[in-house]
């Protein structure tokens, strides 16, 4: 989980008596998963036997990833919620991040909003959080329209099946 790093070449080398060093390497030593250094060495040796190293570090500084915008939705029941796919989302190295969850959070019988939460972690252990709200906003029944009839006397009253209404 590396960024990619380009470094020059290691330097010209030449000993006392103008001769040009080949250098052998680089010994990459250091074992980095998010945050740390890694160094590359390179040994110069003349005709003597003599050595010397040529050092390069590299510290590499992960940065966390940016916050995630939050989305919000609007339904009238919770069973017509349709939760969305949370999106894709990369590190500073652009390492695709799985998120856990979503995690629902409050309780609505009939109005109100609920939270469902997504979690993000890279490999340094930096965190953020994908937020999806539903509002559940309740439409009341239709109105019931009243009825008439006229009858000539009591015992001619009959009650018709009621009608559905939506």
């Amino acid at each position: 989980m590396l960024c990619k790093y380009c470094f020059t070449a290691p330097p010209t080398i030449t000993d006392n008596c103008g001769v040009t060093l080949l250098p052998t390497g680089p010994v990459e030593t250091g074992s980095v998963l998010c945050e740390g250094d890694i160094t590359y060495t390179w040994t110069y040796t003349d005709c003597e036997g003599n050595t010397q190293d040529y050092v390069h570090t590299i510290t590499i500084e992960y940065e966390p990833f940016p916050a995630i915008p939050p989305t919000t939705a609007v339904v009238d029941c919770y069973a017509n919620i349709i939760l969305p796919s949370p999106p894709t989302i990369t590190d500073n190295c652009g390492v695709t991040l799985t998120p856990s969850g979503p995690v629902e959070t409050g309780t609505v019988l009939c109005e109100g909003d609920i939270t469902y939460t997504w979690t993000y972690t890279d490999c340094e252990g930096n965190t953020q959080d994908y937020v999806h709200t539903v509002t559940i906003e309740y439409e009341p029944f239709a109105s019931i329209p009243s009825t008439t009839a006229v009858v000539d006397c009591y015992a001619n009253i009959v009650f018709q099946h009621l009608t559905v209404l939506r």
